[in-house]
């Protein structure tokens, strides 16, 4: 028989959102402790950024655990948080500025996109795990030209996002219980570890060999410029060329006629300076790194467009959600229901199995989400069942009748199927 892990302060659904949060929360100080390996040395990210993630983590996720149980996040407590956070940056940890500022300001937006949906289900996406390897070599390139000295730094900090992703599934998945039985139900809850241990063990090994595969790669690399490096002269002399043909053109009693004249020295002994003479390499650097940067602020901040709501009847409803400009065509509309028609019949069909399960004693707890409750009851249900329930319930689309009549006959199955028990 599996256990449930109780709390008496909070409930089943409000520890997996805290999971969630936790796990979300953890990925972006990674990027943040990533995204400082591109401009800071590993002294500087040991000694100020490593010390200040983990103040901003002890402010911030107590003030979550207080929002999750309030059902919304409050806004005092959330720049207070912020505020106290920059100032031990700032004068405890000598962090710059502009740097603290673009840091708060990226966790006050991450923070506030946690609570855009009620759902409590871990969802790490592989773009997200994709771009901070991108990132991750990004910065050993940047590191290894600016002499930053931050490749075990960086290396860290993927085994930590990789060991962070598996453990908090795996404390997610014990809390809810897997969905097969005996020994499939067992291979479920074991993956995640077997994961977390493959990574550790990866890690271990790049440990010992990392300074080998340091070595290889920058070979490599070095390879690859020297190739491109014979490019170099071949062009430099044909643009050459292409400047003694221009100029032959050019003769020098056409140019008196018009009362012009040319320098008397010869070109091919004038000291032509290079167009990046007195260019600071590391210079070069800063402008492409803010460039990159920049770039990525305006993808997300276009992508994710959000607006703020208020919270409605008792429910953490999405305090920040996206919003698109749509115009509905009439014909989108013709095969749909009435809103209120749709809604009322998917509420009812859901309010009628409720009562059959509370008759059974096995009724819908309080703040315990349709996910939870049929697993608890032992009915099995796909995932589009449970998003037309929530999508209705929260107002975001407008069902069809072939939508909602699949859903009634499909409460009705499971109500036949607990009265069915007792036979």
């Amino acid at each position: 028989m599996e256990t449930k892990i109780e709390n008496s302060f909070l409930t089943v659904r409000e520890q997996q959102l805290l999971l969630k949060i936790a796990l979300l929360f953890g990925v972006d100080l990674l990027f943040v402790m990533l995204s400082a390996t591109l401009l800071i040395e590993q002294e500087g990210i040991l000694t100020r950024y490593v010390p200040f993630m983990s103040v901003v983590f002890l402010f911030l996720y107590p003030a979550m655990i207080i929002w999750v149980k309030k059902k919304g996040i409050h806004s005092l407590i959330l720049y207070s948080v912020l505020l106290f956070s920059g100032a031990a940056g700032f004068y405890l940890f000598n962090i710059t500025l502009w740097m603290t500022a673009v840091i708060l300001l990226f966790l006050h937006w991450r923070v506030g996109s946690y609570f855009q949906s009620e759902d409590d289900q871990i969802d790490v996406s592989s773009p997200i795990i994709l771009g901070f390897l991108c990132l991750s070599a990004f910065s050993l390139i940047i590191g290894n030209a600016r002499d930053l000295g931050n490749g075990m730094i960086i290396l860290t900090l993927i085994l930590l996002m990789f060991s962070l992703v598996s453990t908090v599934t795996s404390f997610q998945r014990m809390l809810i219980g897997g969905t097969g039985e005996g020994s499939s139900n067992k291979r479920n809850l074991m993956k995640p570890f077997a994961v977390l241990l493959v990574v550790l063990a990866a890690g271990g090994v790049l440990s010992v060999f990392s300074s080998y595969a340091r070595m290889g790669f920058y070979w490599i690399l070095n390879k690859v410029f020297w190739l491109f490096s014979f490019l170099v002269n071949p062009l430099f002399a044909l643009l050459v060329k292409v400047r003694d043909w221009i100029m032959s053109k050019i003769s020098r009693d056409t140019l008196s006629g018009f009362g012009l004249k040319l320098p008397e020295e010869k070109l091919d002994e004038a000291q032509q300076a290079a167009f990046y003479d007195g260019m600071s390499y590391p210079w070069l650097n800063e402008i492409l790194i803010a460039v990159f940067i920049l770039g990525v602020i305006i993808y997300f901040i276009k992508k994710k467009k959000i607006a703020y709501e208020v919270e409605t009847g008792g429910q953490m409803s999405p305090l920040m959600s996206k919003f698109k400009k749509r115009e509905l065509k009439q014909k989108e509309i013709s095969g749909a229901i009435h809103y209120s028609a749709a809604g009322n019949a998917i509420r009812q069909a859901v309010k009628e199995l409720e009562k059959e399960a509370a008759a059974k004693k096995i009724g819908r707890k309080p703040n315990e989400n349709i996910r939870a409750w049929f697993f608890r009851m032992g009915l099995n249900e796909d995932e589009a069942f449970f998003k037309l329930y929530e999508t209705v319930r929260y107002g975001t689309k407008i069902p069809d009748e072939k939508e909602v009549s699949s859903f009634v006959k499909r409460t009705k199955e499971h109500m036949t199927a607990l009265n069915d028990r007792d036979r």
